[in-house]
């Protein structure tokens, strides 16, 4: 039997997933330093982007809700702890796409990595 109360429930339920990704942003990741290899991305802990090689942008990003999140790159098949490559923590704003940027220097015994955040 349905209820005007049933019926609103439902359509809530219905309508909840398409509105609670709406704030998230679209994350992409491009590995641009070349000296690195592979690397695998964390976010807050969960492996986000897996074995990204050199120069490939990836295809399909991941949602992130806004808000300030912990970033940390490893070696591909390395998990987050003494050996991260770089860790910094970024603000994502809601609602756009963004880029999330590995670069670095040339100084192959130095290379001063860095993790940038740009608007698509």
């Amino acid at each position: 039997m349905r209820t005007p109360l049933s019926k609103a429930l439902l359509l809530a339920a219905l309508l909840a997933p398409a509105v609670a990704p709406a704030q998230a942003a679209r994350v992409y990741f491009l590995n641009d330093h070349a000296q690195s290899g592979l690397v695998d991305v964390y976010v807050n802990g969960r492996l986000l982007f897996d074995n990204m090689f050199p120069a490939f942008p990836t295809m399909f990003g991941h949602d992130l809700a806004p808000g300030k999140h912990t970033f940390v790159v490893t070696a591909s098949n390395v998990p987050p702890g003494p050996a991260n490559l770089l860790e910094t923590e970024l603000d994502i704003a809601q609602w756009g796409e963004y880029t999330l940027k590995l670069s670095g220097g040339t100084d192959l015994n130095f290379p001063a990595l860095a993790l940038a955040l740009s608007r698509r």
